[in-house]
């Protein structure tokens, strides 16, 4: 899960996106997680 671009780094809300969507993989059992963790992401610009 550390093996992302080092890239990601230089931005604070690319690394939190990062963040969640290693968040998403680990709660992909439940849609209901997968819908609010969408909606959060489309709140980010």
């Amino acid at each position: 899960m550390l093996n992302e671009p080092v890239e990601m780094l230089d931005n604070p809300l690319r690394k939190a996106k990062g963040m969640l969507n290693i968040l998403l993989k680990m709660l992909d059992k439940k849609d209901l997680y997968l819908n609010v963790w969408q909606k959060m992401l489309d709140i980010v610009p």
